[in-house]
C-alpha cells in the first residue's frame, strides 16, 4: 500500500504508532417505510419496550463502570437514563410518528437528529458533548429495535489506533484503554468525549478526519496529535522520525511532572499568575490542589446541564459553596455567568429557532431578556462568596451599555441581600469576557467601567477570522498567529494595563507554549488554561526574561503574515516543543 498523509484537527498531543482499526459502531442502517394509522399503537409499544431494554442496559453499564472507574465516571450513564425518561423525547417521537406515519426507527432517527442539533456545539464551550449523549441514547434505542449487536470494538487483541466517526461515552467507558494507542474521529472537537478520554489517558487524538477517504485496510499507522497529522503505510524514515518525536515528547512530559511544585516566575524574577479553566472540580487531580493558584474560568453551564429544570437559588448556592470549599477558601475563583444559546442549549429551555444562531440570541443577551436567570445566579454566587474569594464574569459582552446594565443589576442584587441580613462576599468583583470584536475595539472605554478583563481567544479568533475552528474544511483559517488577531489581543492587554485592571487570557492560546513568550511580551501577567498545560507554561516562563519576551513580541507584531509569525514563535520557544496551529 502506498504511503498516505492525512491532516486533521489536533485534539490531544502525543505520538502513536500501531495498527489502525476502523470501527463501524455508528454505522446503523435505519430502514424507512410507511405505516398505516392502525399500526401507530404497535409502533409506540415497540418504542416503549426498546426504552425499557435500553434503561436496563444503562443501569448494568453504570454499575459496571462504577465498580471499575468510580462514581464520577459512571455519572454519564445517569444522564443517559434521564434522557431516556425525558417526556419531551417521548412526546416528540409520538407526535412525529402520528404526523409522518413512518416506522418508529426512522422517526427516532429524525427526532434524535433534531435534539442533537439543539444540544450540539459544546465542543466550543469546553463542556461535555451533549450532542453525543443524545446520539448515543438514540443509537442504543435503535439498536434494540433492530436487535443489532455492537461490533468487535471491545474484543480487540493487542494495541490499536481507533478510527471512528464519533466516540460515544458508552463506547469510551467500555474500551480496554490499555490497548488504545490513539483516537481519530470524523466529528468532535476539543471537548468531545473522545478528546476528554484522550487527554485523561495522555494519548494523542485528532478530529475532522473523513473515514470515507481512508484506505480499506489501514495497516501500520502513525498519529501525531500535536500537529494533527496521520501517516498510513509510513516509510522507514517516517517511522524513525516519529519514534524520535515520541521519545522527545515522553521525556518532555516526564520532565514537567517533576516540576509541578516549581513557582510560576520568569527567569528575572517576575511573578506570573497561572490559573486554570474548569467546569467541574472533579477534573482537578488532588495533587494539583497544593499548587493551584486559583480558577480563572469556571464555566457554570455544567451546573445547568443534566437536569430537567433550572436549579433554584438555594441549589446553586450549595453547589457554589461546595466548589469554594473543595478548591480552598484562600483560592480565587472566577465564575462565568451562565452562557447558553446557540451551541449550548438546555433541554428544558425552549430557545427560538434562528437563521444564524452563532450571531443570535446567546450568552448575556438571553440573560437580559430573562433577568431572573441573572438575579438567581448572582444571588447564589454572592452568598457562596461569603465563604471564599470569588469573581463574577459576564460572557459575550458586545458594548458598554450591557456592562452598565449588568452593574446596575449586580448592585441591586447585593443591596437586596444585605437588606435581608444575608451574608455576602465583601470582595466579589464583576468583570467581562472579551470575545466579541466590538468589545475589543472599544476596550479603552470598557476597561474604565469593569473590575477585570478576561480575553476569550477561542471565540474572539473565530469572530475576527469568520471561521468555525471545528469545521475541518476551514480549520486552517483559524489562525491565532494571524497579525490581525495579535493586534486586537495586544490592544486589549494594553488598555487593561493603562486602566490598572487585571487582564487574563482564558482561551486555548494561554496554554499553547509557543505563545507564552509572545503574550508575556505583550504585557500579559495572568494566564488561565486547562490543568493539562500548566506545568509546560510555567517551564517556558522560567526559561525567559521580560526583556526577552518583549523583544519576541515586538518582532512578531511587526511581521506581516501568519506563517512568518508562527514559524518565528516556534523557533523562539524555549521548550522547542512546537504546538501552534
Amino acid at each position: 500500500m502506498e504511503k498516505k498523509v492525512i491532516k486533521g484537527i489536533p485534539v490531544s498531543p502525543g505520538i502513536a504508532i500501531g495498527p489502525g482499526f476502523v470501527s463501524d459502531t455508528d454505522a446503523i442502517k435505519v430502514p424507512v417505510y410507511r405505516i398505516t394509522s392502525k399500526q401507530i399503537e404497535s409502533e409506540l409499544d415497540r418504542f416503549e419496550k426498546a426504552i425499557g431494554e435500553s434503561k436496563l442496559q444503562l443501569l448494568d453499564l453504570r454499575r459496571e463502570i462504577e465498580k471499575k472507574l468510580g462514581s464520577i465516571d459512571a455519572m454519564i450513564f445517569t444522564v443517559h437514563i434521564q434522557l431516556l425518561e425525558d417526556s419531551s423525547l417521548r412526546d416528540k417521537v409520538e407526535a412525529k410518528l402520528r404526523d409522518e406515519l413512518l416506522n418508529i426507527e426512522a422517526v427516532i432517527e429524525e427526532v434524535i437528529a433534531w435534539f442533537s442539533v439543539q444540544m450540539e456545539g459544546l465542543r466550543d464551550s469546553g463542556l461535555s458533548d451533549k450532542g453525543a449523549d443524545i446520539r448515543d441514547v438514540g443509537n442504543r434505542i435503535i439498536r434494540n429495535l433492530l436487535a443489532r449487536e455492537k461490533n468487535n470494538l471491545f474484543e480487540r487483541s493487542g494495541s490499536f489506533i481507533l478510527f471512528t466517526y464519533e466516540l460515544f461515552p458508552s463506547d469510551a467507558a467500555r474500551i480496554d484503554v490499555s490497548k488504545l494507542s490513539a483516537i481519530v474521529t470524523e466529528v468532535g472537537g476539543k471537548a468531545s468525549h473522545a478528546a476528554i478520554l484522550a487527554r485523561s489517558l495522555n494519548i494523542p487524538a485528532i478530529s475532522g478526519v473523513s473515514l470515507a477517504k481512508l484506505p480499506q485496510n489501514l495497516g501500520e499507522t502513525m498519529v501525531d496529535g500535536r500537529e494533527g497529522v496521520i501517516i498510513i503505510s509510513p516509510t522507514k524514515a517516517d517511522m524513525e522520525l516519529f519514534e524520535s518525536k515520541g521519545r522527545t515528547f515522553l521525556q518532555f512530559k516526564e520532565k514537567l511532572l517533576t516540576q509541578i511544585h516549581e513557582k510560576s516566575v520568569t527567569q528575572d524574577g517576575t511573578p506570573i499568575e497561572i490559573l486554570t479553566n474548569i467546569e467541574n472540580v472533579e477534573d482537578i487531580n488532588p495533587v494539583d490542589y497544593e499548587t493551584l493558584k486559583g480558577i480563572g474560568l469556571y464555566r457554570t453551564e455544567f451546573i445547568f446541564m443534566n437536569r430537567n429544570t433550572f436549579p433554584s437559588e438555594n441549589e446553586q448556592y450549595e453547589i457554589y459553596r461546595s466548589i469554594i470549599e473543595k478548591v480552598g477558601s484562600d483560592k480565587e475563583i472566577t465564575f462565568r455567568t451562565i452562557d447558553i444559546g446557540w451551541d449550548k442549549k438546555l433541554p428544558y429551555f425552549d430557545a427560538p429557532e434562528e437563521a444564524n444562531p452563532v450571531l443570535g440570541w446567546r450568552g448575556i443577551r438571553i440573560v437580559f431578556e430573562w433577568p431572573d436567570l441573572f438575579f438567581t445566579q448572582v444571588s447564589a454566587l454572592l452568598r457562596a462568596g461569603a465563604h471564599g474569594r470569588i469573581n463574577i464574569m459576564l460572557p459575550m459582552v458586545t458594548n458598554l451599555e450591557e456592562i452598565r446594565k449588568a452593574k446596575d443589576y449586580f448592585k441591586e442584587i447585593r443591596g437586596d441581600l444585605l437588606k435581608r441580613g444575608t451574608p455576602v462576599s465583601e470582595s466579589a468583583k464583576l468583570g467581562v469576557m472579551i470575545e466579541v470584536p466590538s468589545a475589543a475595539w472599544d476596550i479603552d472605554n470598557i476597561a474604565q467601567e469593569t473590575d477585570f478583563i478576561s480575553i476569550g481567544t477561542n471565540d474572539l479568533i473565530q469572530y475576527i477570522m469568520a471561521v468555525d475552528r471545528n469545521n475541518a474544511r476551514v480549520a486552517g483559517l483559524y489562525q491565532p498567529s494571524n497579525p490581525a488577531v495579535l493586534k486586537v489581543i495586544h490592544k486589549v492587554i494594553q488598555a487593561g494595563r493603562v486602566a490598572n485592571k487585571k487582564v487574563s487570557i482564558c482561551g486555548e492560546m494561554a496554554g499553547n507554549f509557543n505563545y507564552t513568550q509572545l503574550l508575556l511580551g505583550m504585557g500579559l501577567r495572568r494566564f488561565s488554561m486547562a490543568p493539562f498545560y500548566v506545568n509546560g507554561v510555567k517551564e517556558v516562563l522560567r526559561s525567559t526574561t521580560i526583556a526577552d519576551a518583549e523583544r519576541v513580541a515586538g518582532r512578531a507584531l511587526n511581521m506581516k503574515t501568519r506563517n512568518e509569525i508562527r514559524d518565528y514563535l516556534k523557533q523562539m520557544n524555549p521548550l522547542n516543543m512546537a504546538n501552534a496551529n
